[in-house]
């Protein structure tokens, strides 16, 4: 399990963030966190390669591949 996955974000955040990823990539944005899956591609998302992927995934829901995609 991915400690600290707990934000500071206000309830109208977290419901936009929601909506987002329901629109975009057709998963809950909270499913994904809770079942520690990627949002945009479903797959596992546990393993990163350093603390600061970690950190990406606690804000975009992303796992390592998809993060070096959109990032690299």
């Amino acid at each position: 399990m991915i400690s600290g996955m707990e934000t500071n974000k206000t309830p109208q955040m977290e419901a936009a963030l929601e909506d987002l990823g329901s629109v975009l990539f057709g998963r809950s944005r909270s499913a994904s966190a809770a079942n520690q899956m990627c949002i945009s591609c479903g797959t596992d998302a546990n393993h990163f390669r350093d603390e600061l992927s970690r950190k990406e995934y606690r804000i975009s829901r992303m796992c390592q591949d998809c993060q070096d995609k959109v990032f690299s």
